[in-house]
């Protein structure tokens, strides 16, 4: 019983994550979802051809929100076309509180700089 409801939900959230990439398709609108604390992951759908056997082709770009919004990074442009799996676009491999696209923080940077000794107060 409690695997035929865990089935159940399963399937209703992919069918229902397939309806909205459909709508997303039509509209030209990106999917946007947040996939760590401060780090926002936006797709645009290009091609959902393959949606029913759980692949599309989108464009996706990465950004951290709160870098943006203390202007330590520049916006992202959307990557090039590529096959996503649906069920996996969303993955997140960096850490929970975000960080750059390459895995690395700004403090990484700031901390390996060499030191301004007019700067060293």
């Amino acid at each position: 019983m409690l695997q035929s409801l865990k089935r159940f939900f399963r399937e209703r959230r992919e069918f229902q994550l397939r309806d909205r990439i459909r709508a997303a398709f039509e509209t030209g609108e990106p999917l946007s979802r947040f996939i760590a604390r401060d780090v926002r992951r936006q797709i645009l759908i290009v091609n959902i051809d393959e949606i029913e056997s759980g692949f599309v082709v989108a464009q996706t770009k990465t950004d951290n929100i709160l870098y943006l919004s203390k202007k330590l990074a520049v916006e992202s442009e959307f990557g090039a076309p590529s096959r996503i799996q649906v069920g996996r676009m969303w993955e997140w491999t960096g850490n929970s509180w975000g960080g750059l696209p390459d895995g690395t923080s700004i403090v990484d940077r700031v901390q390996s700089a060499p030191s301004d000794p007019q700067n060293d107060g």
